[in-house]
């Protein structure tokens, strides 16, 4: 998605460009001009935009009795360049790109390849978000923000980094085979040990890995551990899964734990479910 401000100093005009991994809230979309830059997806290897597919609980389902996994398809370097030119052709001067985890998706090692193989006109600085989903949608939400307050670049970077340290998102995952299937664990992780029905807490750690906390066949055993990690100091969590039914569970065991969590509810995008894998459940939460 590129959200466009002008900085205070009319010399300076800086554009942010996320991806459609991002969840953005309902009043950033009525706030500010979106445009959406959207990571194809492979279904049946056939590429689709997000919009054309079915609802996520449909894809779940698609998954568990037919086999069909739901993919990234990448983005042609030459769209994201031509979006670029289109940009410096609107006047923009300066560029920030907040984007998907660099581990879970190949979208940030093309972005670095244009960035260092194009003498682009634009400044162009790029920001790994280092998760998905609603850490990576606030993080362009508070860049938006700071671009509104005429704040450059250079002074947006380190407060970014700072808001970065202070998101959290945790996988909850039934099943690692489809995530291992698209790389979206770390490599160093096996499956070794694993068993059948385990089922298994992931977090992206410092450097942006997706990295296998616990594995259990307990449901209860996982449902603990969630808690602990999010901690009692916490006090609103993100809570989204692919069905009602699912976040409704999840909702009950958490609160039944952490009473004073005030819960909000999401189904998940499509895009993130090519990521997470059709049984995710994806906690996020911010100090």
């Amino acid at each position: 998605m590129l959200l466009i401000f002008d900085g205070m100093d009319k010399l300076m005009k800086i554009a942010i460009l996320t991806d459609s991994a991002a969840w953005l809230s309902e009043q950033t979309d009525a706030q500010t001009n979106i445009r959406i830059l959207e990571i194809p997806l492979l279904l049946n290897d056939q590429a689709w935009s997000e919009g054309q597919l079915p609802a996520p609980a449909k894809l779940a389902e698609l998954a568990r009795t037919r086999g069909n996994m739901l993919t990234e398809e990448q983005i042609p370097l030459t769209e994201i360049l031509a979006l670029l030119m289109q940009l410096y052709g609107q006047g923009f001067t300066d560029v920030l790109i907040i984007h998907i985890a660099h581990s879970i998706s190949g979208l940030g090692s093309k972005l670095h390849h244009l960035a260092d193989h194009n003498d682009l006109p634009l400044n162009v600085q790029l920001f790994d978000s280092r998760s998905l989903g609603e850490s990576e949608g606030l993080l362009v939400e508070y860049a938006a923000s700071l671009v509104a307050k005429g704040k450059s670049l250079s002074e947006i970077l380190p407060q970014l980094e700072q808001r970065r340290a202070q998101l959290h998102t945790l996988l909850l995952a039934d099943d690692l085979k489809d995530l291992h299937k698209m790389g979206s664990i770390a490599r160093r992780h096996t499956l070794s040990g694993q068993l059948a029905r385990e089922k298994s807490i992931l977090k992206f750690s410092q450097s942006g890995e997706l990295e296998i906390i616990l594995n259990s066949p307990w449901t209860k055993k996982i449902i603990a551990a969630t808690t602990e990690m999010i901690g009692k100091k916490a006090k609103q969590i993100t809570l989204a899964a692919a069905d009602k039914a699912t976040v409704r569970f999840y909702r009950q065991a958490l609160t039944s734990r952490l009473p004073q969590l005030e819960i909000k509810e999401k189904i998940i995008t499509p895009t993130v479910l090519a990521y997470a894998g059709p049984q995710a459940v994806i906690i996020s939460w911010q100090n």
